[in-house]
């Protein structure tokens, strides 16, 4: 366990689009967060891959059967965007959170040394010291980021896709047509806001349907989102369909006597959404300080690596956030109803 004094600020070089912002630091911030698995330091030669392989193979052909056009062999994109914000510039103290920031990098650190990912794919955005204007995670500059994302996601290299936000959340009863509750509306708070009752036109303010929006409903086909979230919600926050409890058993979200209102929510790619169930402002850290769904996330994944499935994940992030001391559990949901005994990457 490091003390913040031998903490030695490391980030990654990354070469990026213009929506991604022009570069990240040289390498990723060394200092992790308080409660970070020791394993994670001696998992350097051990790379999990998340989703498959990384190269869609292109099969040989003679010049008789060998069709006019055939795809090209290229990289399976494997991109990641890290969001940490301590709202350390907010003129309320009771705003400003501690340490998002350093949850954001420690699992920046993760993707690329335990599950192999090219740092120059991972694009880190915080509101820490020392960072450049498009690495700032205001609301124009997020946007733009998820966007990026996953800007020209293909499906016949199965692209693969990881997204984590830790920070505040904020969120609003939604209303049907006849003006009768029907849910909740989320909104997540980017380093820009400045307080103001939750709407999609309240500046600083991204709507979980506006993230589905840039995020989700792009995706082909054969394409996967891993998305984590640590922030105080009572909700899925994509809005996907397939809830499972920690025993892995599915139920429906929203009214179950409306099964055509789930259409719209339905996505032909793969995506996966972590985040926690109680809606409680003190999830957002642990004892320690550091994000409850980071924690017990690397924990299991330092554990059983390739071998998780989706049952041993519920299972074994809720041990984890009740053996140290987390008031939440966590929740699954997905955009299409899977085999909890599949293997979760």
């Amino acid at each position: 366990m490091q003390s913040q004094s031998e903490r030695s600020p490391v980030r990654s070089q990354t070469a990026r689009s213009p929506m991604q912002g022009q570069t990240m630091r040289s390498h990723l911030r060394s200092q992790t967060v308080r409660s970070q698995p020791a394993q994670l330091q001696t998992v350097q030669s051990q790379h999990v891959q998340l989703g498959r392989g990384d190269f869609w193979p292109v099969r040989s052909q003679s010049a008789e059967s060998q069709p006019a056009q055939s795809w090209p062999v290229r990289l399976r994109k494997r991109r990641a965007l890290i969001i940490g914000i301590n709202y350390s510039s907010q003129p309320d103290p009771n705003f400003r959170l501690r340490h998002c920031v350093e949850d954001a990098y420690s699992m920046a650190k993760f993707l690329c040394v335990g599950l192999g990912f090219a740092h120059h794919n991972v694009h880190v955005m915080t509101d820490g010291v020392d960072e450049t204007p498009w690495d700032l995670p205001t609301k124009e500059n997020i946007l733009r980021a998820m966007s990026a994302l996953v800007l020209d996601a293909q499906p016949y290299w199965h692209d693969s896709f990881f997204f984590y936000f830790s920070g505040l959340a904020l969120r609003t009863v939604r209303l049907d047509r006849d003006g009768q509750p029907d849910g909740f509306t989320n909104y997540f708070c980017a380093m820009d806001y400045l307080g103001g009752y939750p709407s999609a036109d309240t500046p600083g303010l991204i709507a979980g349907n506006t993230m589905r929006n840039l995020m989700v409903e792009p995706l082909p086909r054969r394409c996967r989102l891993t998305a984590l979230f640590d922030c105080n919600l009572y909700a899925t926050p994509l809005d996907l369909p397939y809830v499972y409890d920690l025993n892995g058993v599915v139920e429906l979200s929203g009214h179950r006597d409306r099964l055509s209102s789930l259409h719209p929510r339905v996505s032909d790619a793969n995506i996966v959404s972590l985040g926690t169930r109680r809606y409680d402002p003190s999830s957002l850290m642990t004892l320690q300080g550091s994000g409850a769904m980071r924690c017990a996330f690397i924990h299991c994944m330092m554990i059983f690596g390739s071998t998780l499935t989706y049952e041993m994940l519920l299972r074994v992030l809720g041990e984890y956030m009740r053996g140290h001391g987390f008031p939440q559990r966590p929740e699954l949901s997905t955009s299409h109803e899977i085999d909890t005994d599949s293997q979760f990457i």
